[in-house]
């Protein structure tokens, strides 16, 4: 297990991560990484994967994730019927 503080960034809080835990992750400074927030108040993180799709712009993929986050809360409702 591994401890971190939370430190103040610019105007917003951050945390910073060790050489070995951004080399578990293979990822280094400017890469992104996607957060998965659990029920329980976990939050688990990894490197994001740019997947590439024949036929599918990038475009087209923000238009998706937008859509996904400003109705994430119904689809996710919707998921738990």
């Amino acid at each position: 297990m591994k401890q971190r503080k939370i430190i103040t960034v610019g105007n917003t809080n951050g945390i910073t991560l060790d050489k070995d835990v951004l080399a578990h992750l293979n990822a280094k400074k400017g890469d992104t990484i996607d957060l998965f927030l659990g029920e329980d108040g976990s939050v688990t993180f990894k490197k994001h994967e740019n997947i590439q799709i024949d036929g599918v712009t990038k475009d087209f993929l923000k238009m998706v994730n937008d859509t996904i986050g400003e109705y994430d809360e119904a689809l996710l409702n919707l998921s738990k019927r």
